[in-house]
């Protein structure tokens, strides 16, 4: 992905010779970001169609994005890492959504434990982007704990077992703020 980024970066500097040499790095580096992540929907999206999982699997998606934009988490070091860690969210979430039915009071519990993990741990930094702004940090804070309530509340719109699904990837992915905290400050370290 690096590669095919640095060869879309180096045709955008030849039709935009007024970027700087920051510009171009920074149009790679979101470039290669995107590709990462497109690269890994895409194999996602033909696992879980083959196990016709495809609609539980989007649930998962949609919640474990929209809560890792605003509060972060941990990161793999690897591609792969982060491909393989994050397919076992979502399979853990879709295994555990599809097999168990959650009572309300077990949904009410997770809600308490992810707003507690959001308003101590979020937002937590991604290791080569680090938040400096504190006022950006507390708003971000803040805006991780609505998203977790709000995406909890969507949850009871969805059918039971997406719902299920929902909530218990609601919990996963502010499991990934405290091992975000430990791990991604050791990355950073070594």
């Amino acid at each position: 992905m690096g590669r095919l980024a640095e060869i879309i970066s180096k045709s955008i500097k030849e039709n935009n010779p007024n970027l700087d040499r920051i510009q171009i790095l920074k149009i790679r580096y979101g470039l290669e970001c995107l590709l990462n992540e497109l690269s890994k929907i895409i194999i996602y999206i033909f696992i879980f169609a083959f196990f016709d999982l495809l609609e539980h699997f989007f649930v998962a998606l949609l919640f474990f994005c929209i809560i890792r934009a605003f509060s972060g988490g941990y990161h793999a070091n690897t591609y792969w890492g982060c491909f393989f860690l994050t397919l076992g969210i979502f399979s853990t979430s879709i295994l555990l959504g599809v097999s168990f039915s959650l009572p309300m009071y077990f949904k009410v519990f997770v809600i308490a434990i992810s707003i507690i993990i959001a308003a101590i741990l979020a937002p937590v930094d991604h290791p080569n982007k680090p938040i400096l702004s504190a006022k950006r940090r507390k708003i971000l804070k803040y805006v991780s704990i609505i998203v977790v309530i709000s995406l909890w509340s969507i949850s009871f719109l969805l059918p039971k077992l997406l719902s299920n699904i929902a909530i218990i990837t609601i919990l996963l992915q502010t499991l990934t703020l405290p091992l975000g905290k430990i791990l991604n400050k050791e990355t950073v370290q070594s």
